[in-house]
């Protein structure tokens, strides 16, 4: 069974074993996203699993040995490209193919699933995919972007990164290596005067390879999307078989400043200033210093 990264031919070529397409009966292999290396220690991991069903192992093998791999024209991803802006590197937005997942519905606190399953092929990017779906009003606005710093917080975040770019952020704010606590974030997106942001935590929950990760929308009042919205993502999530993202490498996102993903502008900030900031508007910290016991060295 072939176990391919998301790129050129290979993609054109391999149908991946997600739920999606297992059910529909059209799936000939494993694919991961190109680069990642979290991504291919999950493909192996999935391969390991399907092997385990003898029936549905040999099933797949047959599909893939009767698929067409002539080198046919691609029909999935159709990349299209904005004119040339002054300064700036050409964008090259993709329009890739999906097919829905069943179990996308966000509650309160966003989605959480185990890691493995934001690892599948599109999971992430359907999601993504389906909060701005259910959104207007945003081209050219200003989105933030960090998580709690778990496993898989640093993927998540580029690919969200290049799907803002594509579908017409004018900016994002992530916090450097990608972090930002829930409550920064939420000070980030009102001192900013930012449309909203996505905040990628699953709270107390254990994170790790095999523990949880989320996402959550929060709006421009910093809160956490309403029910309207989150009834809106989850219909979207049901339906949903594209989504674009941006050709382009990734985010430094150890370094403070700003850089440009086609014609949006990245800056990454320092993850705690804008917040203890806040704080200190809020707290009398000399008082506080002035009332702590004084420990001797």
């Amino acid at each position: 069974m072939p176990v391919v990264s998301r790129i050129g031919g290979l993609a054109d070529t391999v149908i991946d074993a997600n739920p999606a397409a297992i059910a529909a009966e059209v799936a000939t292999g494993v694919m991961f996203d190109a680069g990642s290396a979290h991504a291919l220690y999950e493909a192996i991991r999935r391969t390991v699993r399907l092997y385990a069903d003898d029936k549905l192992w040999k099933k797949i093998q047959r599909r893939g040995m009767k698929s067409d791999v002539s080198g046919k024209p691609a029909q999935h991803v159709m990349p299209t490209s904005t004119p040339p802006l002054s300064g700036r590197r050409q964008m090259t937005v993709q329009t890739i193919k999906t097919t829905p997942f069943g179990d996308q519905k966000p509650g309160t606190s966003g989605l959480r699933k185990r890691v493995t399953v934001w690892q599948q092929p599109n999971y992430v990017e359907n999601y993504i995919r389906a909060i701005f779906d259910s959104l207007e009003g945003f081209e050219g606005q200003t989105t933030v972007i960090g998580g709690d710093g778990r496993f898989y917080n640093d993927v998540a975040i580029q690919k969200a990164i290049r799907i803002a770019a594509a579908n017409g952020f004018g900016k994002v704010l992530v916090g450097q290596n990608g972090l930002l606590s829930t409550p920064a974030a939420s000070h980030v997106i009102r001192h900013h005067k930012a449309y909203g942001g996505l905040v990628l935590s699953a709270s107390h929950n254990p994170g790790g390879p095999d523990g949880d990760f989320g996402i959550k929308y929060n709006i421009g009042n910093g809160g956490p999307a309403p029910e309207k919205i989150t009834d809106a993502v989850f219909e979207r999530t049901k339906v949903i078989d594209s989504y674009k993202s941006v050709d382009a490498p990734d985010i430094a996102l150890g370094q403070i400043g700003t850089q440009q993903v086609g014609g949006m502008m990245v800056e990454v900030i320092d993850p705690v200033t804008d917040y203890a900031a806040l704080m200190e508007t809020l707290f009398d910290f000399p008082a506080i210093r002035a009332c702590s016991p004084r420990v001797s060295p």
